[in-house]
């Protein structure tokens, strides 16, 4: 951003009416204030409001005992030429996701029809697709929920198609054009998407259970060695939203085993999505999170050892690479104002995204 050059009596009254000036001057090209006021947040916020009316942008930061304001004029948004990417992306990516699940379900047909021989592979491929974009598209709107109730500018989600067989989407993302005004708001914002997400995938994963298979124990290996792992709750931590889900089911008499189908796979992946976006590190959601409880500093460095668990024991290689890669070239800008303490509600909702990301913990099925 660049330095006001010019304005500078008007910001200094939009300022003055929030806040008291104890100094001014020029910082960084910025116009810059140590500023008090009664109630710091509120304030910040008021004056935040009028100043992206007219352009510009206010940060807000504690420098020792004093509350410092800059002031930079706001970046020139690029032009959106986007209007037909969002639908052709979902579009896409359903049709991927839906025979992502008729392939899955392809490779045990036979062995599925043996004891369900009324069972529809278009019927269980559709399922798939409610599932999986059920969790994903949760997420998603979580996130356009919370940015629209904090008064942040965001695009619509852009859905990423996979590929069939390996992994049938990569998510979602949505384009932002504002910071956060305050660590509330930045709290929120990554707590909105997997806490939406994840109360879908409770609904997710009891269903999978519930339309799990129960076979001889002899065909277990038969099920599990084929080209995709199938999930029983015998592979998933026993704290898991997986084996919480399917703790709620009779056990299996003596001599069977009950695994799930392609549907277990739907809330495996949800489970996983969600528990690698809650990893406090650069901009994943529990990187917004972190930054707002721990400051820009202690945030930037506490990436190394999560880019670190990736790699091992998590196998994440590829995601390692590219979180590293933000890490080192954009790094988490954080919220407008960094001054002011979270409320109550959202330290509520710092605990509650740690007891989620545990919930979700499932290991790579390798």
């Amino acid at each position: 951003m660049e330095g006001l050059d010019e304005g500078n009596e008007a910001v200094r009254s939009l300022v003055s009416r929030q806040f008291r000036i104890a100094s001014e001057g020029y910082e960084d090209g910025a116009l810059a204030f140590v500023v008090e006021a009664e109630d710091v947040k509120r304030s910040f916020i008021e004056l935040a409001g009028e100043m992206r009316a007219s352009g510009r942008v206010p940060f807000l930061r504690r420098r020792g005992g004093a509350i410092m304001l800059k002031v930079f004029s706001a970046p020139q948004q690029a032009q959106r030429g986007r209007r037909y990417l969002g639908p052709l992306l979902l579009a896409a990516t359903v049709a991927v996701v839906f025979y992502d699940g008729y392939l899955r379900f392809s490779w045990y047909s036979g062995l599925r029809r043996a004891f369900d021989p009324q069972v529809n592979p278009l019927v269980e491929a559709l399922l798939f697709l409610v599932a999986v974009m059920g969790v994903f598209g949760a997420h998603e709107m979580g996130h356009k929920t919370s940015a629209a109730r904090s008064g942040l500018r965001a695009s619509g989600p852009y859905f990423l198609p996979g590929i069939p067989g390996v992994l049938p989407t990569f998510g979602a993302v949505i384009a932002q054009t504002d910071l956060p005004v305050n660590r509330d708001a930045l709290v929120s914002l990554g707590f909105s998407g997997p806490a939406s997400g994840f109360a879908m995938l409770i609904f997710i994963s009891i269903l999978a259970q519930a339309k799990a298979v129960s076979i001889p124990a002899s065909f277990a290996a038969v099920w599990s060695s084929g080209p995709t792992p199938i999930l029983g709750p015998f592979e998933a931590p026993p704290f898991s939203i997986l084996s919480l889900a399917a703790a709620l089911l009779p056990p299996p008499p003596d001599g069977v085993v009950t695994v799930t189908t392609e549907l277990g796979f739907a809330a495996w992946l949800g489970s996983f999505v969600t528990f690698i976006n809650l990893l406090p590190a650069s901009q994943l959601d529990g990187g917004h999170i972190a930054r707002s409880v721990l400051g820009s500093r202690l945030h930037r460095w506490v990436a190394v050892p999560v880019i670190l668990l990736m790699v091992y024991p998590l196998r994440l290689y590829l995601m390692a690479v590219f979180v590293f890669i933000i890490w080192l070239k954009a790094p988490h800008q954080g919220a407008l104002d960094e001054a002011s303490p979270l409320s109550r509600a959202n330290k509520l909702k710092v605990i509650l995204a740690l007891a989620i990301g545990a919930l979700c913990y499932a290991p790579l099925p390798l």
